[in-house]
């Protein structure tokens, strides 16, 4: 059955983590021409993959929409749109790309990039926020079974360490040779942070929508230290059965001024961030050469 006929989205945006990804899908799913389905991250083709391959994705991947059938069920609507697309963290899991393009080869592809220690340390707050992880920063990275000192440096990564979310241009690389430049839009989290609209009316234009429409900006998913943790267990409690009853942009609105009240916001260690730094410079280099944009501020602090 070809893609047209099962309906495949055609508009993917794969990440990454802690790159400004639940804004950017607010910016998306609030143009007209644009359907973005509902829920983030319904890991579908990673699954899909893992079944092609005759391996067990149910000990990789869980969730109510990693079948045919679900999944599809996700793009039923009576909206009339070019684009259809949906928001998953695709980006890590290079096999993905080539079963995507075999299945929608008219796929277009939304990266969002970061720099690589800053998106490490907005991780680790993340951890601290919603999952309860005690330690410092440190203590985070210690966690990753790396080898490292401040003296000597990195000087060995584990293939599963979160450390190598970070190596854009490694997890990129797949992407940009499955489906070529011109099939993938980059963007970059230092324009969301300074000029969201922009960033907007950017993917508009280069989807070929409206780019006058005007969406409402909220910045999302804050990180940080809880001033309160009893207050902080209650907000990440499951609160399914009261989504329905305000909009998506006004309930991340809401949570954004919450966070914003209730959370310290502390600073990496100078001595880490060099460390980190130093460690992801080649890969900085290769990703500034592969998207053609200048990123020597990701490296130069004072420049920035």
């Amino acid at each position: 059955m070809t893609a047209e006929a099962k309906k495949w989205p055609n508009l993917y945006f794969i990440g990454g983590m802690r790159c400004g990804s639940t804004t950017l899908f607010l910016l998306l799913s609030q143009h007209p021409e644009i359907f973005m389905a509902s829920i983030k991250e319904p890991m579908f083709w990673l699954a899909e993959n893992l079944r092609r391959l005759g391996k067990d994705y149910k000990s990789v991947v869980t969730g109510k929409y990693v079948t045919t059938d679900a999944y599809l069920g996700l793009f039923e609507t009576p909206k009339i749109s070019q684009w259809r697309g949906e928001a998953s963290h695709y980006l890590y899991h290079p096999d993905v790309a080539g079963v995507l393009r075999q299945e929608v080869p008219d796929a277009h592809i939304i990266v969002s990039l970061r720099n690589p220690t800053d998106r490490l340390f907005s991780e680790y707050l993340i951890w601290v926020r919603s999952w309860g992880f005690e330690g410092t920063f440190t203590d985070f990275i210690s966690a990753n079974g790396l080898k490292w000192s401040k003296s000597s440096g990195i000087s060995e990564v584990p293939a599963e360490s979160r450390l190598r979310k970070g190596l854009q241009a490694e997890n990129l690389k797949i992407w940009v040779e499955t489906f070529g430049q011109d099939r993938i839009h980059f963007v970059f989290f230092d324009d969301l942070e300074k000029n969201p609209t922009e960033v907007a009316q950017g993917i508009y234009s280069w989807l070929d929508v409206d780019n006058g429409f005007l969406p409402e900006v909220v910045h999302t998913q804050k990180g940080g230290q809880p001033k309160s943790k009893i207050l902080m267990k209650f907000l990440n409690m499951p609160k399914g059965h009261f989504r329905h009853l305000f909009p998506r942009v006004l309930r991340e609105r809401i949570r954004a001024r919450i966070y914003e009240t209730i959370l310290k916001q502390p600073k990496i260690d100078p001595e880490i961030q060099a460390m980190l730094d130093e460690y992801y410079a080649s890969d900085i280099q290769l990703l500034s050469e592969m998207t053609n944009r200048d990123l020597s501020h990701w490296l130069k602090r004072d420049a920035a």
